[in-house]
């Protein structure tokens, strides 16, 4: 038994003493490429001339720059090196920034993906919120307004948005998640990104989560959030704050923008609710309110697509649950 045991640890240890080696030399790697890219940002800031490159040699630097960048983070990630990541994206801006500044805005070498990339690989590791939304502001600010050097090969995208949102909702923070996509969606940055169907689901499942017995709050709520009390529907009010914040997030989709998951995410906030505001004079009419989702997707030129099985089983067992009450 003694021997054994001797043999399991000699094991583990080389176990553990091949991952330290792996996780070093993914650390050299990574760190390699921030002092490449820095070094040549600050040799391309000391040039006198304006630098000529063809659309050729453009696409061909953004595609490489994009692979290796997403490898780079997704592998600081994997260690757990938060500060690495933040190092290379910094580093990546201050590399492209350097290219637009030499070619007078002529050569954007970053997609928008790479900073979905760093935002959710950055979320995986133990960096604080406020770690994670300086990225978030660094890619808005510096990076995506109209004042920032064009460094972008194209517009943010639901990508992005969605990545953040991902991120908020993983931390449990719902009303910094919702004031984000509204913040988003009303262009009230400068940047506007609008969601997919997607970002619809991130959202209602995060309001679906927060649904508890022990956190009723006011239905007033929804005005607080910059919305009219008349804007809700009279007849798909509820107690739920969340489910009139669903259907107030619902209204600046457009029927092109959800889908069948879409649909059964925010369907899921309709059960939940049932489920815990079920008390007379707190009562959430589920039925009515998950028929009137089933109006809703009547409505829309896709309903046939949509409506799957999945979609309607939940309906009717909202509707089943509720008449057996």
């Amino acid at each position: 038994m003694a021997k054994k045991k001797r043999s399991l640890e000699r094991k583990a240890a080389k176990d553990e003493s091949r991952n330290y080696n792996v996780n070093d030399a993914l650390i050299n790697a990574c760190t390699s490429l921030v002092y490449f890219l820095n070094n040549e940002a600050d040799s391309l800031n000391t040039l006198d001339n304006q630098l000529q490159l063809s659309t050729e040699t453009v696409e061909s630097i953004r595609q490489v720059l994009e692979m290796v960048l997403v490898q780079a983070v997704r592998a600081a990630s994997e260690v757990g090196d938060f500060v690495l990541i933040n190092k290379l994206i910094h580093a990546a801006v201050g590399y492209a920034t350097a290219i637009a500044h030499k070619t007078n805005n002529t050569a954007p070498l970053l997609t928008p993906r790479i900073f979905g990339e760093v935002i959710t690989s950055m979320s995986k590791t133990k960096a604080s919120h406020s770690k994670v939304k300086s990225l978030w502001n660094l890619f808005l600010n510096d990076v995506a307004s109209d004042s920032s050097p064009k460094i972008l090969s194209s517009a943010p995208s639901s990508y992005e948005l969605n990545a953040m949102l991902t991120s908020l909702s993983e931390r449990n923070k719902v009303s910094a998640a919702l004031t984000l996509y509204r913040r988003m969606v009303e262009d009230d940055v400068g940047v506007k990104i609008e969601g997919d169907a997607y970002t619809a689901s991130i959202l209602f499942g995060m309001l679906a989560d927060s649904i508890s017995n022990g956190g009723v709050r006011n239905t007033n709520d929804r005005v607080a959030n910059n919305f009219a009390a008349d804007d809700v529907v009279d007849e798909d009010a509820s107690p739920c704050w969340q489910w009139n914040e669903a259907l107030g997030l619902l209204d600046t989709f457009s029927s092109l923008q959800l889908n069948n998951f879409a649909y059964a995410a925010l369907l899921k906030v309709n059960e939940r609710a049932t489920e815990v505001y079920c008390e007379a004079g707190m009562r959430h009419n589920g039925v009515q309110c998950a028929m009137s989702v089933l109006e809703r997707m009547k409505v829309s030129n896709s309903f046939v697509s949509i409506c799957s099985t999945e979609t309607l089983v939940l309906i009717c067992q909202t509707n089943f649950r509720l008449l057996c009450s």
